[in-house]
């Protein structure tokens, strides 16, 4: 309908944001824990220390990040990793940290159809992906699957970290199922427990 309304374009550019503790003159408050920077996930460990995935390209639908830490609750910002994917392009899907060494960040793929979970034990500094064994489910009485594709964030519990592994966004297995799987050596390794709803 161009003959009745006339097309705009924009062209989109990037500004760095910061971020303050609430104040009379600022209502944005840090969060503890995860929160949203632009749109963007980020993760406090308390309200001054925190890191940020910044997104520095985008190209079909996928996207590049860097990681950015603060010390002053994003009075400023420092980039200490430049790509902490290892060159994997995707959608986050995910931040958190343990403590200042020990955290983990999430990359989806195809909208959000399966993922990947990397670990960084020197405060963000490099990233290793993890490896989540695969668990085979029947699909039919001749063939089987692996339905448990997208992770979810770790999280510590008893001592141990515990992570729930999701299907995706193509899931249909078991009414949306998810294997549960803990680590004893700080997510270096993980063995499945059980299967939650």
């Amino acid at each position: 309908q161009e003959g009745i309304f006339i097309p705009v374009r924009f062209i989109a550019t990037r500004l760095k944001a910061t971020i303050t503790p609430q104040d009379e003159h600022n209502e944005k408050e840090i969060e503890v824990g995860c929160m949203y920077i632009d749109g963007e996930e980020a993760f406090f460990l308390d309200k001054t220390h925190g890191y940020w995935l910044q997104v520095v390209d985008a190209a079909l639908g996928s996207r590049f990040y860097a990681l950015l830490e603060t010390q002053d609750s994003g009075v400023t910002w420092e980039t200490i990793n430049t790509d902490p994917y290892m060159g994997n392009t995707g959608v986050s899907a995910g931040i958190t940290f343990i403590d200042e060494k020990l955290g983990f960040i999430g990359l989806s793929h195809s909208g959000g159809s399966y993922g990947n979970l990397y670990r960084t034990e020197d405060g963000g500094l490099s990233f290793e992906e993890c490896v989540i064994p695969s668990i085979e489910v029947p699909l039919t009485a001749n063939e089987i699957y692996s339905p448990f594709d997208l992770p979810h964030m770790p999280y510590e519990e008893d001592g141990k970290l515990k992570i729930l592994v999701g299907q995706g966004q193509d899931g249909d297995y078991n009414g949306g199922a998810k294997a549960m799987f803990q680590s004893v050596d700080n997510g270096i390794t993980w063995e499945y427990i059980k299967e939650v709803l």
